[in-house]
């Protein structure tokens, strides 16, 4: 299901788009042609903040789709506290 779920990252004004499936498969990446104004560090740049907002996203939405799957199980208590004793790190 996961490789199926294709998710967007952009860089923070939106002229470079990064596309992968929940599974980290590749499928696109596009800009426009204001992503090249400031030249080749600014491009690099907006590639780079498109990249991390994609990681942000595939990150989140595989956690959620993880949670999801779990909540519909009977997890034994002794996984749920190693759980719960992880979170109580943070």
């Amino acid at each position: 299901e996961l490789g199926n779920i294709q998710i967007v990252g952009t860089s923070k004004d939106e002229t470079v788009k990064v596309t992968m499936t929940a599974t980290d498969v590749f499928v696109e990446f596009d800009f426009n042609e204001s992503a090249l104004q400031g030249g080749v560090r600014e491009f690099k740049r907006r590639i780079k903040e498109a990249w991390e907002n994609l990681s942000e996203r595939i990150q989140e939405t595989t956690q959620s789709r993880t949670m999801e799957l779990l909540q519909g199980m009977d997890i034994p208590d002794e996984i749920r506290n190693i759980t719960d004793e992880s979170n109580e790190d943070k």
